[in-house]
């Protein structure tokens, strides 16, 4: 009595372990060799929400928050309209930081979000909070109809008048 059981468990259980290897994806990662650290895409060249981090050889998967996906060309969860495989639009390109003082800098003054912090000769790509845009000449993001204006108030003093009248 217990053998028909066991085998409609064990053919089931069969099933479902072949059904997974069926929906498992193709890794585009592979880790061996790689420095831990390294970050890739789990379903290379697809609009996909999960990525893969290398550990000690071995790959790691992780999910990008809601409504957001992996961008390979960014090594960083993105938008969709800022995804090519996603369907998105090309991403801006990345800033030079090798012959540029540290600081913040963008490709596209007022025209963009995002924009690259320089240090010690890297790049870090960075973005600003949705609606802004990055203020080249302030360093900072702002508001577009605030973009390119002089700001109200500076940190320096105003110049001294000259004194040209003399009291006799």
């Amino acid at each position: 009595m217990l053998l028909p059981f066991c085998h409609c468990y064990c053919f089931l259980f069969f099933l479902l372990s072949i059904n997974a290897l069926v929906i498992l994806p193709a890794l585009a990662l592979n880790c061996e060799g790689r420095a831990d650290g390294t970050l890739g895409a789990v379903k290379s060249g697809k609009c996909y929400n999960k990525f893969g981090k290398c550990a000690y050889g071995k790959m790691f998967t992780f999910e990008c928050p809601d409504e957001l996906f992996y961008n390979e060309e960014t090594e960083k969860c993105d938008y969709k309209a800022e995804i090519v495989a996603c369907g998105g639009k090309p991403s801006v390109p990345r800033f030079d930081c090798s012959e540029v003082e540290n600081g913040l800098y963008t490709v596209e003054h007022c025209f963009s979000s995002v924009f690259y912090s320089c240090n010690a000769g890297q790049a870090t790509q960075m973005r600003c909070s949705a609606g802004l845009l990055f203020d080249q000449t302030k360093k900072l993001c702002e508001f577009p109809d605030r973009c390119k204006k002089i700001p109200l108030y500076s940190t320096d003093p105003p110049p001294l008048p000259s004194s040209t009248a003399s009291i006799g």
